[in-house]
């Protein structure tokens, strides 16, 4: 009974495995390049094991731009 109704019905059987294979690869997600994966497995890792690393607001540390200063003053001078 199984194979007469299969020898009756595989044209029917086949196009309905080809939608599901075209519908299948229609709706899988873009295909990304290894470059773009690793940069992002990189920046997940960073942030999930190590501190961020930029300080969250860059440039507001006079310490340190004073202590530049002391070490070597001709390096910049600002306009006044």
């Amino acid at each position: 009974m199984t194979a007469a109704w299969i020898a009756d019905w595989w044209p029917n059987l086949a196009i309905a495995a080809l939608a599901i294979a075209v519908i299948a690869w229609a709706c899988r997600p873009p295909h990304n390049d290894y470059r773009s994966r690793n940069d992002r497995i990189a920046a997940q890792h960073i942030t999930r094991h190590e501190p961020r690393p930029e300080p969250a607001a860059p440039g507001n540390d006079d310490r340190l731009l004073e202590q530049c200063r002391a070490i070597c003053p001709d390096l910049r001078k600002e306009a006044p």
